[in-house]
């Protein structure tokens, strides 16, 4: 599954987001592949922040990067 684009400042929290997003998204039932992109969109966006837990994006957040790339 290809990486998201962009303008990252810090990585910290991104594998941990990526983890959370992964594990909530095949418990609601998505395959490991859609589970995947969900994932790498939500960790791509919590690296736009500081620190490990502010940037974690919310699933509305997650949802409208998906649509707009």
């Amino acid at each position: 599954v290809p990486g998201r684009k962009v303008n990252a400042i810090d990585a910290t929290g991104a594998g941990d987001t990526y983890d959370g997003a992964f594990l909530a998204r095949i418990s609601a039932g998505d395959t490991p592949f859609e589970a995947a992109h969900y994932a790498n969109a939500a960790a791509a966006l919590s690296t736009q922040g500081y620190g490990g837990v502010a940037p974690m994006p919310t699933k509305a957040a997650v949802d409208a990067f998906m649509a707009n790339t």
